[in-house]
Parts: C-alpha cells; sequence; structure tokens
C-alpha cells in the first residue's frame, strides 16, 4: 500500500495461494477466473481428506 489504497490480490496469486501448478491456466475474462478460483477445492484438502478416507499416505 505505496499510496494508502489497498491492492488487490490477482487471479495468478489465488491460483498460487491453493497450490495450483504455477503454470496453470484459466479462461474466460476476470470475473469468470476468480470465479473457477472460488469454486476449486485446494490440492492439499483433497489429498488431506483422500488420506482420511484410504489411510493411504
Amino acid at each position: 500500500m505505496a499510496d494508502g489504497a489497498p491492492r488487490y490480490i490477482t487471479v495468478e496469486e489465488c491460483l498460487e495461494l491453493q497450490g495450483f501448478p504455477m503454470d496453470f491456466k484459466l479462461s474466460g475474462n476476470k470475473d469468470k477466473q476468480f470465479k473457477q478460483v472460488g469454486n476449486a477445492v485446494p490440492t492439499v484438502i483433497v489429498e488431506a481428506i483422500g488420506t482420511l478416507a484410504f489411510g493411504k499416505t
């Protein structure tokens, strides 16, 4: 916040926070991309659920 205004995170930063690969691409405009990321389940969560459900590590 150099000028005092908040900086919103980018779609790419959202993907990175959720564990997607850096080269992952989304389609559509920015609004649709944010919606896709918001509806996604982070891969670490899926892995944890799979481990709990099936006992695999």
